[in-house]
């Protein structure tokens, strides 16, 4: 109308609804400005700790709250826009709140900042998850929750009514004392934090000392039983180094490799003892090292080692016990054990490909340099990572990169790191857009990393614009996968800070074996075999679709895992059957439905793993089950429900050639039925064809 060639007679009553209008539009942009603020931080200083650690933001958000909690009431009593918008002051008020909030917001953000400074582990949480956390100072019992964001593998501790820790306990209910108690009634929770993190790696260094004594004084059956999980790999690692060498100078390592066969065939037949999920998850994870030093050694004798200076057995990775410490070598690198509680966990299986990976992480970092492990997806860049940190005892932290990520936010990161010596994984880092700016921060970090002589040693750094002490045992390593052309290109002087390294398509039968050698499998190799065979001819003869990935360790591990699970569940279930059952579970549901996106098929490294887990899941549940029957089941368990209706019959086909009179029991999805039927109900009126 303003604009109108025929406003003049209207002229004055336009010109004030267009004031007043304007008004209306800046005092509504005020207003939600300040209520997306409100939003935020109200509950926030509702929490009386928050407001006794920040007094100053917390007044002045106070002010801010009764202005906007007034307005509101009077918006309820009088809810025209155009009246409430025009009333005087109303604009010049908002205007105020919101400058007010940016004031407390900045405070929030430097206290946040002062905290995480205190405790580096900090840096890893969200705001929202460490205001949670510094809200709870009366009860750090309820501080519990967030233990694993900050301690990877320690799920709770033991709280006694003075509010004193003397324990801590894994995820999987595997209890570790503490050398000291913790007494945290009255303290800053950064404060009794950064005692748990001092008592963590204390423990274990004290119940690693106790295995590696009590080693030689129990039968090796009795002795894994009665240790935690890690103790048990590292000090069994600590005296296979020592016996190897020896073995060696004595000449004895043809007669040291034919026990320690003897030694893996024990641990074998413990799985079958019906442990508990605990015990068989520790037990199977020293079966994985156990095979891989069989190997070593079984190289060693085919070469004739007879020094313990020579490169094949140098070249592996070695645990000592010197100066009442735990040291860690491969080739010419010296590494202290981390001592970082990793609880119980299976280990990765160790190829003659992962060996390299390590040797050459190590030897980048060595170097001061990181590593960034290069190839395809499913050739277990990150798992190696993840697993040659689990071997030195040191917190890793993987961070999923995306296009989205900023320099700050990626800053904010690498101080977390830097200031505690921990590890990061970057997975899919040339995802980045913004890779020369991180170029320059890992710069810093590593020309600070070189000036320091020893482990121990820590240095001030300006970084970011605040001053940070970093300790020399941080490092950053960087996946990439190169087949993707939408990823930007890392710039030089980026390259010059990591060392590259190809990662190959594993031995999927090997790992395969191993890992159902772990869950108790006595037909191990046969079964990993035919496993193998179905995901080959599945990728040969099904449809080609983008879903369908046989080719790597995704498929392999989901029958693996559901083959492992019906062996717990009947040890004398024939072990063909088993198999048979596990592929039929994990992949022909994959059949039986037509989806419109097609990335559902898994044939490579992920589906291996998937097969894997969903075996050794079932062997658990059924340890007397025919072993063919779990993996048959494993492999179907964890593929069908992916795979297109046209393929179904081809499936089915190749496992029935490769598995040759073995027929699988009718499942029972009894309890699944009854629970889906219950749900249901009380949100509709389901035919029988919603759980057909």
């Amino acid at each position: 109308m303003q604009f109108s060639p025929f406003k003049k007679p209207f002229e004055e009553e336009i010109e004030e609804w267009a004031a007043k209008l304007l008004t209306v539009s800046e005092t509504l942009d005020e207003w939600l400005k300040c209520q997306r603020s409100w939003l935020y931080l109200q509950p926030i200083f509702d929490s009386p700790d928050i407001m006794k650690q920040l007094p100053a933001e917390g007044k002045r958000f106070k002010s801010v709250d009764n202005m906007w909690r007034s307005t509101m009431k009077r918006t309820h009593d009088n809810p025209g826009a155009l009246e409430m918008c025009a009333r005087e002051g109303l604009l010049e008020d908002f205007q105020d709140a919101n400058k007010n909030l940016e004031l407390v917001q900045k405070g929030l953000d430097d206290y946040l900042e002062t905290k995480r400074s205190l405790f580096a582990r900090l840096y890893f949480l969200s705001n929202d998850d460490l205001l949670e956390i510094l809200s709870q100072t009366k009860d750090p019992t309820r501080v519990q929750p967030f233990l694993k964001k900050v301690f990877e593998s320690m799920a709770k501790l033991q709280f006694h009514e003075d509010y004193s820790a003397d324990s801590m306990y894994s995820g999987e209910g595997e209890k570790v004392p503490f050398v000291e108690t913790i007494y945290t009634k009255d303290k800053n929770v950064e404060t009794w934090m950064t005692e748990i993190e001092i008592q963590m790696k204390k423990a274990v260094r004290d119940v690693l000392y106790k295995s590696i004594l009590d080693y030689p004084t129990k039968p090796r059956a009795e002795w894994v039983l009665v240790h935690p999980g890690q103790c048990v790999l590292n000090g069994s690692q600590v005296h296979w180094t020592s016996d190897v060498e020896e073995a060696i100078q004595n000449g004895t390592v043809k007669q040291y490799w034919d026990g320690l066969n003897r030694q893996l065939l024990d641990m074998v037949a413990l799985v079958r003892t019906g442990l508990n999920k605990m015990n068989s998850i520790s037990v199977g994870a020293l079966i994985v090292i156990d095979v891989h030093a069989k190997d070593v050694v079984e190289n060693l004798v085919k070469e004739k080692i007879d020094n313990i200076s020579a490169f094949e057995w140098i070249a592996q990775l070695r645990y000592y016990w010197q100066n009442d410490d735990c040291w860690c070598q491969c080739v010419q690198t010296n590494f202290p054990y981390g001592y970082e509680y990793l609880g119980n966990s299976m280990r990765l299986v160790i190829t003659p490909h992962a060996d390299m990976c390590y040797m050459t992480l190590l030897g980048a970092q060595q170097l001061n340099l990181g590593g960034a492990p290069a190839g395809p997806a499913g050739t277990d860049k990150t798992e190696t990572t993840k697993d040659l940190a689990k071997a030195l005892a040191k917190q890793c932290v993987v961070f999923n990169c995306s296009e989205m990520m900023d320099y700050i936010m990626v800053g904010k990161f690498f101080k977390g790191l830097a200031s505690s010596g921990a590890w990061c994984c970057l997975d899919e880092f040339n995802r980045i857009k913004v890779l020369s700016v991180i170029a320059q921060q890992l710069l810093i970090l590593f020309g600070a990393k070189g000036e320091l002589a020893g482990f121990n040693d820590s240095k001030e750094v300006d970084f970011e614009g605040s001053v940070i002490r970093m300790y020399p045992t941080f490092n950053v390593f960087i996946t990439m996968n190169r087949g993707n052309t939408r990823r930007a290109e890392l710039p030089d002087n980026l390259k010059a800070l990591f060392r590259p390294m190809a990662m190959m398509v594993p031995d999927y039968a090997l790992i395969g074996e191993i890992m159902l050698y772990s869950f108790g499998f006595d037909q191990a190799r046969d079964l990993a075999r035919k496993m193998v065979a179905t995901f080959q001819l599945s990728s040969e003869q099904l449809s080609a679709q983008d879903h369908y990935d046989y080719h790597g360790m995704r498929a392999m591990r989901s029958v693996i895992n559901a083959a492992g699970l019906l062996k717990r569940a009947d040890q004398d279930m024939d072990e063909e059957k088993l198999l048979l059952r596990a592929l039929r579970d994990v992949n022909v549901p994959k059949f039986l439905q037509q989806l419109s996106s097609q990335d559902h098929y898994d044939y490579g490294m992920r589906a291996v793993k998937s097969v894997l887990t969903a075996a050794g899941n079932l062997k658990r549940k059924f340890p007397n089950e025919d072993e063919s029957i779990l993996m048959l089941r494993a492999i179907n368990d964890v593929n069908l429900a992916k795979f297109l209706s046209h393929d179904l019959p081809l499936f089915q086909g190749i496992t029935s050639d490769l598995f040759q009179g073995v027929v699988l029991p009718q499942p029972d999805y009894k309890a699944l039925l009854d629970a889906l039927n219950k749900n249901l109900e009380r949100i509709c009126s389901p035919s029988p064809s919603c759980t057909r």
